[in-house]
């Protein structure tokens, strides 16, 4: 992510821009992923995934192994070498709303995995297009954010994310609906998620962005990674409503606390998408 800031300019569009773009060219990618499965799934094997997999794991590493590299000597690094507690004080400093937030939409969508594998049930091609659907929306909903930054604050975005639960929870089973609402949940997901990067990116030092990018990549993933072991485990014994209200309170709060904070809010930075 410090390439995207330091090709960015110190406005919160350009920063905003590039910061998309990552979000878009890495968890794009399981639009691709998505369909790749739904082959594997429906005509091959999961032997044959792992042998497709390690293959492009391989070919991807000859890619960058053929890259041409300029033969010079390597200077000494004079970088300042930021302690694991530094960089995880970084995140909650520049931007501690942009943080916090981060955060409790990491939790609201804490085991997706698993929560499309339970929904999708025993024909796990339906997960496949889950997963497809959810590399959708971060493309759309990078456009949409794009042109409606700066008209629609976020809380109605947590709003769609919370009702798309609860959908799910009621309605949801392997269907073509389901389908529908998992990518509506997502779009809602990745408006917000844009946004967040965006303000975060934007207020980070250059100098503290790859501290800050690394500790809040090891929140994201430590939440998320709990999340799949919880969801798994608890598929057998909580219905799925039950999971879904739950999500559903943790985003609804959310989108409460934004929604009168947003009421009582006096001025701003009109520059820039609000929270």
């Amino acid at each position: 992510m410090k390439i995207t800031k330091l090709i960015a300019d110190d406005t919160y569009a350009s920063n905003s821009k590039h910061a998309i773009w990552f979000n878009k060219a890495t968890q794009g990618a399981t639009l691709f992923s998505g369909l790749t499965a739904i082959v594997f799934i429906k005509y091959l094997n999961f032997e044959s995934a792992i042998i497709f997999d390690a293959v492009t794991f391989i070919l991807n590493g000859l890619i960058i192994f053929l890259l041409p590299v300029e033969n010079q000597k390597p200077e000494r690094s004079k970088a300042e070498i930021i302690s694991w507690h530094q960089k995880f004080s970084d995140y909650f400093k520049f931007n501690p709303m942009a943080a916090k937030l981060d955060l409790l939409l990491a939790v609201s969508m804490m085991g997706t995995v698993a929560f499309q594998a339970r929904v999708a049930g025993a024909d796990q091609t339906w997960a496949a297009l889950f997963s497809a659907g959810y590399g959708v929306a971060v493309w759309s909903a990078g456009f949409l954010e794009k042109r409606w930054s700066l008209k629609i604050p976020s809380s109605p975005f947590w709003t769609l994310l919370g009702v798309a639960y609860l959908m799910i929870g009621f309605y949801g089973h392997a269907s073509w609906l389901a389908v529908g609402l998992f990518l509506l949940k997502d779009l809602a997901y990745w408006m917000v998620l844009h946004r967040i990067s965006s303000h975060i990116q934007t207020d980070t030092p250059t100098s503290h962005i790859g501290g800050v990018t690394s500790a809040r990549m090891t929140l994201m993933i430590l939440i998320l990674s709990v999340g799949e072991i919880l969801v798994g485990s608890w598929a057998a014994t909580v219905p799925l409503w039950v999971e879904a209200i739950i999500r559903c309170a943790v985003v609804f709060l959310v989108a409460g606390f934004l929604f009168v904070r947003k009421q009582i809010k006096v001025g701003g930075l009109n520059e820039r998408a609000s929270f």
